[in-house]
């Protein structure tokens, strides 16, 4: 543990100003912490509650332990060498991003409460599971290798971005509020009349007819999905469906 001697040198270097040192040698801020493009792999020193934004993207950072446990702005970790989201804050009132870690895989330890937007790709995420319950903006998980949503937080205002991602099917996928889900150029966008902006009435429907299972697409209940929306599937696209799923 820092001596408070320590903690105050540490936060000239780093040009923080306007900070509390508490009991157990942790810090509050009163304003934003800047520590974009720094060298160090951990932080020198802890953090409790910054009030403002916490930037510490484009660095060498390998872990997040030590960081604030609630940040009243953004929160920026993106362009580091995380493989892990454990130390995140807890509470993060503004935007998160985590994008561009090439060792992170999923998003366990992820914030349980982002107030805007949450940007975890690209990435090489290759599974949702988070500890995320909710997001009041957008959550885009587009550019990963994510094969399905289960994992996605709890409850997302905005919507789902998925594009360009491997997603094969909604898997055990239970969240809450969001208005669309994004699945441009994936394995699952044929499958849709649209495959830009999908509306939530069309995700819940799709998955209620249970039109892929077992990895396996069921034509005959595809065709009538598509008939509800007053469309025929195109000969493209069915081709793309052929390519990426057995048929049943």
């Amino acid at each position: 543990m820092k001596t408070k001697e320590e903690i105050k040198e540490w936060c000239e270097i780093l040009e923080i100003k306007e900070y509390t040192i508490n009991e157990d040698m942790s810090i509050d801020v009163d304003t934003h912490v800047n520590l974009i493009g720094r060298s160090f792999e951990k932080f020198p020193i802890t953090f409790n509650k910054v009030w403002g934004a916490f930037l510490c993207n484009n660095g060498k950072l390998t872990t997040l332990e030590g960081g604030p446990k609630s940040v009243g702005g953004d929160f920026k970790c993106d362009n580091n060498n995380l493989t892990s989201l454990k130390g995140s804050p807890e509470k993060i009132e503004g935007y998160f991003n985590c994008f561009n870690n090439d060792g992170l895989t999923n998003l366990n330890g992820s914030p349980k409460y982002v107030g805007k937007y949450f940007k975890c790709g690209p990435n090489e995420l290759t599974s949702l599971d988070s500890d995320t319950e909710y997001v009041g903006g957008n959550f885009i998980c587009s550019d990963t290798k994510i094969t399905s949503l289960t994992g996605a937080p709890k409850k997302v205002d905005g919507s789902i971005k998925c594009n360009w991602t491997h997603l094969r099917e909604f898997g055990d996928f239970n969240t809450e509020g969001f208005k669309h889900v994004n699945v441009f150029q994936t394995p699952l966008s044929p499958l849709f009349p649209v495959d830009r902006e999908i509306e939530r009435d069309m995700v819940e429907t799709f998955i209620t007819f249970k039109i892929i299972k077992d990895g396996k697409v069921n034509i005959k209940r595809l065709k009538y999905f598509h008939s509800l929306y007053g469309v025929n599937i195109l000969e493209y696209d069915m081709k793309r469906i052929k390519n990426n799923f057995d048929l049943i």
